[in-house]
């Protein structure tokens, strides 16, 4: 019988390209289902059409999509704020675990994160090892 993998949703412009695979792979080899989106206005229809996600990664630049003010996004460096602000007030996705994960380390996004106890990860100080691993203690938590 086939055991149930824990899913993962994985918000991040890059996710289809190779600087990503390593931690794709990683989570792979270790029992988990990435399910990722690209492009924010892909967010509402991925969530809803997978109930059972148990965490949810999300980078901080990204492109705006259709459905995300530019200029309110200061041009896609903060797309994933706004997005990482609407998963938190909907409340129907209190239960999952959020986490940001982005070479974005100014002073607002670690703050914000911190006033909401997300954790804030910089890609640069993770091996794809080393990020799993983090995730699999967020999720146990």
């Amino acid at each position: 019988m086939e055991q149930c993998k824990v899913k993962i949703l994985w918000i991040d412009d890059d996710i289809s390209r190779l600087k990503l695979q390593p931690y794709l792979d990683e989570f792979e080899e270790s029992g988990f289902e990435i399910i990722p989106v690209e492009n924010p206005i892909d967010l509402d229809s991925t969530i809803d059409s997978n109930k059972d996600i148990q965490c949810i990664i999300l980078d901080i630049s990204m492109p705006t999509g259709e459905n995300i003010d530019v200029s309110e996004s200061k041009k896609g460096m903060r797309t994933g704020l706004l997005i990482l602000k609407k998963l938190i007030e909907n409340t129907n996705l209190n239960h999952i675990k959020k986490v940001v994960f982005t070479i974005v380390g100014d002073d607002e996004v670690h703050n914000y994160c911190k006033s909401k106890q997300i954790l804030h990860l910089k890609k640069q100080d993770y091996f794809p090892d080393t990020f799993v691993e983090k995730i699999k203690e967020i999720i146990k938590r």
